[in-house]
């Protein structure tokens, strides 16, 4: 399904009307104008986290053309849709999927915007054989692939992606000048801050929602995590591979535990069949943990030549597992 290869927003138009007229045809519509604005002012003030990748600043990265045509090479294996979806979110600029509260007892929502170079082509060929219908909304062309997600491009630099309701929200997003912004949420702002969101290539940072801490706190291995507020990524693949993980665990003593637990564990993960076979061990050395205040910081410094060595093993795992899943007879 579109959703599940990738992502998914909300709000009304109000300066702007939205016009709804729908059609059940294919054909192609020109898109109005459109100023290409900060991707920040389209997201939803309410989202619970944000994943950023700024595909641009890693363009010379050696790694990272590793880990990009490993990607590539893995969705050769699927679907026509899927690699034209990995396709053209590798050729863009930027990536940016934004976690949103789903409606009620359903998981969060995700959207995608991507920033790029974009035709209705590209748009075509990842919701291929998905496409229900399509309806305009101020001039832009929404295609609705059914109840999994839907797509629109927003004057050829902009390519949005997620379920019908989060997609036309940020569109009128545009339409209103954008009025949207990062998450406002104390707890996204500040494990933003603690993870060095603003300064990474690849940065995530998430608020977790209370369903999240009770599965948690259900999970006997996990449940000392069960407090955990946020949690904060950084990557960086431009010199070495370097990683900063951070757990927000609200106070002192649960980040005490937490990350006694996850330091006594380290010894064990190099010897672990599952993390050797996935070529992860020989990143294992390069690990660190520490405590900051009511956090957990995992921190990896590894450099460029055991990366490439556990990605080559990785992508030899992942080749052999997509091949095997192939090979099963079918039920």
């Amino acid at each position: 399904m579109l959703l599940r290869r990738t992502a998914l927003a909300l709000a009304l138009s109000l300066s702007l009307p939205a016009c709804s007229a729908t059609t059940s045809g294919s054909a192609a519509v020109e898109a109005p104008p459109a100023p290409e604005l900060p991707v920040e002012r389209l997201l939803d003030p309410s989202a619970l986290g944000v994943l950023r990748l700024d595909l641009t600043a890693m363009e010379h990265a050696s790694l990272y053309d590793a880990l990009a045509a490993t990607a590539t090479e893995l969705a050769e294996g699927g679907s026509g849709e899927g690699r034209a979806l990995v396709r053209t979110l590798l050729g863009s600029r930027s990536v940016v999927i934004a976690m949103l509260p789903g409606p009620a007892d359903e998981p969060p929502d995700l959207v995608v915007i991507a920033r790029g170079r974009y035709t209705a082509d590209d748009v075509a060929q990842i919701v291929g054989r998905e496409r229900v219908g399509t309806h305009l909304r101020g001039g832009f062309e929404v295609v609705d692939a059914g109840p999994d997600g839907s797509m629109a491009l927003i004057g050829r630099h902009t390519l949005v992606i997620g379920r019908l309701p989060v997609v036309d929200a940020v569109v009128d997003r545009q339409l209103r000048g954008g009025d949207g912004s990062m998450p406002r949420g104390e707890a996204f702002r500040a494990i933003a801050t603690a993870a060095g969101f603003e300064g990474a290539p690849i940065a995530l940072a998430v608020a977790l929602p209370e369903d999240v801490r009770a599965a948690l706190s259900r999970d006997p291995s996990l449940a000392v995590f069960a407090q955990a507020e946020a949690v904060g990524l950084a990557l960086d693949l431009r010199r070495g591979l370097r990683m900063r993980g951070v757990v927000s665990l609200g106070s002192a003593i649960p980040a005490i535990a937490a990350a006694a637990l996850v330091r006594s564990q380290l010894p064990q993960l190099s010897s672990d069949p599952d993390v050797v076979q996935s070529g992860l061990a020989a990143l294992v050395p390069y690990l660190s943990v520490d405590r900051d205040g009511a956090r957990v910081v995992v921190s990896l410094d590894a450099p460029e030549g055991a990366a490439r060595e556990a990605f080559a093993r990785s992508r030899a795992y992942a080749e052999a597992q997509q091949e095997a899943g192939f090979s099963e007879p079918a039920p």
